[in-house]
């Protein structure tokens, strides 16, 4: 299967980050919404996150959401008039601090897939457990 080649085109992109570190407290968001005018695509996503220190432990729970959408057809050869990839990922992290600048993280992710049933291909859903060291230097 070869990717459908597209118009060359500019975008814009747009963010917002918010992040608090009050007392044992770390609460993090972020949005971004991405426009693709020449091919009447746009991407929303967003990440909302709470943490809260306890030692050197740091439990986390993070909810994310992206969606993107072709708002016209016509663009690409075979697209829908109007379809979306949309995902879920619900996120459970628990870090241990080694040092000042080393880690070590345990991570469980949840991925559901609500794209439309003509999206194509379907990414479908997904569970991950990551186990990682971290070390600034």
């Amino acid at each position: 299967f070869a990717p459908t080649p597209a118009p060359v085109a500019k975008q814009q992109i747009y963010g917002l980050t918010l992040k608090a570190d009050y007392q044992n407290w770390l609460l993090y968001s972020e949005f971004i919404y991405i426009n693709h005018p020449g091919l009447t695509y746009r991407d929303y996503a967003q990440n909302v996150a709470a943490g809260y220190r306890v030692g050197k432990w740091l439990p986390m729970l993070t909810w994310g959401q992206y969606r993107g959408t072709v708002v016209s057809g016509g663009v690409l050869p075979g697209a829908p008039q109007s379809v979306s990839n949309s995902q879920q990922t619900t996120s459970l992290s628990l870090r241990y601090d080694l040092t000042t600048s080393s880690d070590l993280k345990m991570e469980f992710d949840s991925t559901s897939d609500h794209s439309d049933p003509g999206f194509t291909p379907l990414y479908g859903s997904s569970s991950l457990l990551t186990l990682a060291y971290d070390q600034v230097f």
